[in-house]
This record gives C-alpha cells, structure tokens and sequence, in this order.
C-alpha cells in the first residue's frame, strides 16, 4: 500500500492510505505529484463545515484537475458524504474533512483515507489549522511527501 505522510503546523505528523483500488488515476497523480515533497496552503470555509482546502502551487504543465462542478475520479463523492480522515485530490489541492461537512454539492473523489491509528491526532492537526485562520490570523501550510511503500 502506497502511503503519503502529511505534516501539520503545530508539529503533528499523520500518515494516510491512497486509495489505488478504487482511484487508481487519481492515486496515480497525487503518488507523481509527490516525487519531491510538496507544501500547501490551507483555508477553512465557514459554510462547509468540518473541511478545508489546502492547496499547492500547480505543475507548469498540470494534467486533468477536477472542480466542484466538474470533479475527476471513478466515485465522485458530495461533501455531505465524505468523512473524518478522508481526503479528496483533484490534481493540485486537496479538501479535507476532519468532521461532518454540510455543503451540499459535489467536491469529488476521495483519494486518501488517514489511517486509524492517526486520525485523533490529524482532526486535533485539522481543528488547528482552523485556528490559524479564525483565532492566530496566520496562514496554515502543511506538507505531504511519499510515505514507504509496502
């Protein structure tokens, strides 16, 4: 299984799972998007919800990219049915949910899923990366790299 290590600001570090059974090109993507590690930017939406967006700087030459109108993937998925842990990449950012999200359209395919074992701590990562943009003011970066593969 191909994991993707996440850092966090407040020094938390989670590893999720690619979904490559089920999203193989989107895993695919994300797993090359990888090769070097990269960073991203978060902001949390009031009207969604338990998520965020983080987002990266794109390729110079990005391959297929979905958006909330038109979202890539084999299962796309509404923020109403994504949950805790689960990660949707559209070919340069990803939403994340750490909770129940409300919004009502399609976001896309989830690509990652935290692993058990970490998803107290990466909803404790998440719930402070809202509190970088509603309580410190400051911009959340996080990062993501290739975990091993196993």
């Amino acid at each position: 299984m191909r994991k993707i290590i996440f850092h966090y600001p407040n020094g938390a570090s989670v590893i999720g799972t690619l979904k490559d059974a089920e999203e193989p090109e989107l895993s695919d993507s994300l797993w090359n998007y990888l090769e070097t590690p990269r960073r991203f930017i978060c902001h949390n939406n009031l009207s969604t919800g338990y998520s965020y967006g983080a987002h990266s700087r794109p390729s110079r030459s990005p391959g297929k990219i979905g958006f909330m109108g038109s979202p890539i993937g084999n299962h796309p998925v509404s923020y109403t049915e994504v949950h805790a842990g689960e990660m949707v990449w559209t070919g340069t950012r990803f939403f994340i949910a750490y909770g129940k999200c409300t919004e009502p359209g399609i976001m896309g395919a989830i690509t990652v899923q935290i692993d058990p074992e970490y998803l107290d701590t990466f909803v404790e990562a998440s719930n402070d990366v809202w509190r970088h943009t509603y309580e410190y003011h400051k911009l959340a970066v996080i990062s993501a790299e290739r975990g091993e593969v196993k």
